[in-house]
């Protein structure tokens, strides 16, 4: 970005909110505030959007009401009118004070549309509406309003229109692309400005009717501190914790008001729940919503006291709270941020040649390095973290140019750790409610190098292999806290949980699938660590639902002809925990077997090995590539009651 142009975007973030700057200490980091009211942002890489910003301020004129008019005014800031009276000229002059705690609307369209969202003037009578896409807009101010009608009295608009005898005040705006309009301002005539008061600017440090002050001191970020990722559209809630520096004590008639930025959703008034006397902190929280499109955005909160006057923090008393998050794609980032390791070989060895925290894992470097420390070819990362999931089965994504591996909870989930194309390799995987940790490791060979994780819970999944479904509990009772696909029954757990979230000990399981088998008899094998029973087509062939040491081998012969359910329950009491199936198909004699009896044998032959259901898509790119071959599976059934 060339200087003329930085200059100009920083001017229009700051000169809304004011053009004396301050140091601010806030989560331990120096940060380059206004004095007047709102800090200006720091050079970070947000997002440039079209932003409409503007001031409201009182008018003032101080002739009195009905005064003849005359050739010279003797107060340069009235204009006379044909009635006989006096009104203010329309025009910011110095020493007219801004209108604070004013509710500014913003409509898309023609005047006077349907407002899409609204701010609140802070105390310099400052607000600004940012991250506007290309359009038409109309801004309103609205004197009938009545968060607004004690703030303004009785009087009339002089700016945008002059003696404007309409309650509403618009201005209609056409936004391009990127655009920073600003000076969008609103003055107030107010009557009793005309009849003769003289106005003094709105004090930046608000003493109350009893000669206290109120002012605040930020002491920490308890939830979200400066540019946490958050997934796009993700709730969250901002908790600040603060000092009351005043001498007032502050009571449920204070409250925490959105004052300009990104407002995210959240509440324009937050009422104090607590009471906070000089000296003492307070946690204040917001609950906000993230926006849909990725990027930076930052939003700035003022208290306000028990007479509706705001206040913040120091120098001035005025300097608000604020918040940056950084939003990213949904299901692709985890709590914090990611731990990334970068190193200067395609084999992560050695010392990484660079650490830091990505937000998310999204990048297409092209033929270039991820950093200059680092190689343009023949390099290698990993991004550690963790985060929170619902149960339910989630499809991990993982698009990349050469190689990749994922895993989660310390289990291999994709592996494509070769050098080829640009790709796209899914897995489904289901996760039990609560905190997961996961790992992506990659390596750039030559060319291009784009690597991208994230992930999708899925409303309908599918089984493909068998349907597997965990309770904490013995019996199979209330809500599984795990279902997931299964390649086959075949698992050794020894004295370790099944998965994360799934206790190791006094836990069930349930396994179902259709198969479509050819016409012949087969035998079945199956032991368990403890108790297991086996149906097909739900007919019980197995009932040994008790404690085992499973060394014994229970068999039966079925004779089947097509599709056919089956269903394996297990539970396990305490020590090792295991569980097998496998069948073979002994004839094809179309006699049926008379009996599905069950005898022990000492040996069990497993299942063949299924191979996990992992799907792989090249993406086309300028160099004709070839292509992958679909994984054949087979479609799943209800589970049989």
């Amino acid at each position: 970005m060339d200087k003329p142009r930085s200059q100009r975007l920083l001017r229009a973030l700051i000169w809304p909110l004011g053009l004396v700057a301050a140091t601010l200490v806030i989560a331990g980091c120096d940060v380059l505030i206004p004095q007047a009211t709102l800090p200006a942002p720091t050079p970070l890489p947000i997002q440039v959007s079209a932003s409409i910003s503007g001031r409201a301020w009182d008018d003032q004129c101080s002739l009195p009401l009905g005064e003849a008019p005359s050739q010279s005014l003797s107060d340069p800031g009235c204009v006379a009118l044909p009635d006989g009276t006096y009104q203010a000229n329309g025009l910011r002059e110095p020493g007219e004070p801004g209108l604070s705690g004013l509710r500014v609307a913003l409509a898309s369209g023609e005047c006077p549309g349907t407002p899409v969202t609204e701010t609140t003037s802070d105390a310099e009578g400052a607000f600004a509406f940012g991250s506007l896409p290309a359009g038409l807009y109309c801004v309103t101010l609205d004197a009938n309003d009545p968060s607004n009608a004690g703030v303004l009295g009785s009087g009339r608009w002089t700016s945008p229109d002059a003696a404007s005898l309409h309650a509403q005040a618009s201005r209609e705006i056409t936004v391009g692309a990127g655009a920073l309009i600003e000076a969008q301002d609103f003055g107030w005539d107010a009557d009793v400005r005309q009849a003769g008061a003289t106005a003094s600017p709105i004090p930046t440090i608000v003493a109350t009717p009893a000669g206290c002050t109120d002012l605040a001191g930020l002491v920490e970020d308890v939830t979200f501190p400066d540019d946490t990722p958050v997934g796009a559209g993700e709730s969250f809630r901002k908790v600040w914790r603060v000092r009351n520096d005043g001498t007032c004590t502050w009571t449920s008639a204070y409250a925490m008001v959105f004052s300009s930025g990104e407002r995210m959703g959240g509440a324009l008034l937050v009422p104090l729940t607590t009471t906070v006397r000089p000296g003492e902190t307070a946690d204040l929280a917001v609950d906000l919503v993230a926006p849909s499109t990725p990027g930076t955005y930052r939003g700035y909160w003022l208290l306000r006291n028990d007479r509706g006057l705001l206040f913040g923090m120091p120098t001035t008393g005025v300097n608000p709270l604020w918040l940056q998050v950084v939003v990213v794609s949904p299901g692709s980032t985890v709590t914090g941020g990611w731990d990334a390791e970068y190193f200067s070989n395609r084999n992560l060895s050695g010392a990484p040649t660079q650490t830091r925290h990505d937000a998310a894992i999204n990048f297409t470097w092209g033929s270039g390095p991820p950093d200059p420390l680092l190689p343009a070819d023949s390099f290698s990362a990993r991004w550690t973290g963790s985060t929170s999931f619902d149960m339910a089965v989630y499809r991990f994504h993982v698009i990349v140019d050469d190689g990749a591996r994922l895993w989660v909870d310390g289990n291999l989930l994709i592996d494509g750790w070769e050098s080829k194309s640009k790709r796209e390799i899914t897995q489904d995987l289901g996760l039990t409610r609560g905190e997961h940790s996961l790992r992506l490791e990659y390596f750039e060979n030559r060319g291009t190098a784009t690597i991208r994780l994230y992930w999708e819970k899925l409303s309908k999944p599918s089984f493909p292999e068998w349907k597997a479904q965990f309770w904490g509990n013995r019996d199979l009772s209330g809500t599984p806290v795990l279902v997931r696909n299964d390649s086959q029954v075949d698992f050794d757990w020894g004295s370790k949980a099944p998965a994360v979230g799934v206790p190791a000990d006094r836990f069930s399981a349930r396994w179902t699938r259709t198969i479509d088998f050819a016409a012949g008899l087969y035998r079945f094998r199956l032991r368990a660590n403890d108790g297991v029973r086996f149906y097909i087509d739900e007919t019980r062939l197995v009932n040994e639902w008790h404690a085992s040491d499973g060394m014994t081998v229970y068999t039966v012969e079925r004779f089947l002809s097509g599709p056919s359910a089956l269903l394996v329950d297990y539970y396990d009491d305490s020590g090792n925990a295991r569980v097998a199936l496998s069948w073979e198909r002994l004839t094809t004699t179309l006699t049926p077997s008379p009996t599905g009896s069950i005898t022990s044998t000492a040996t069990i032959t497993p299942t063949p090995t299924i191979s996990p259901t992992v799907t792989e898509t090249l993406i086309p790119s300028d160099t004709p590539t070839d292509t992958l071959t679909p994984t054949e599976t087979e479609t799943a059934t209800p589970t049989p009651p």
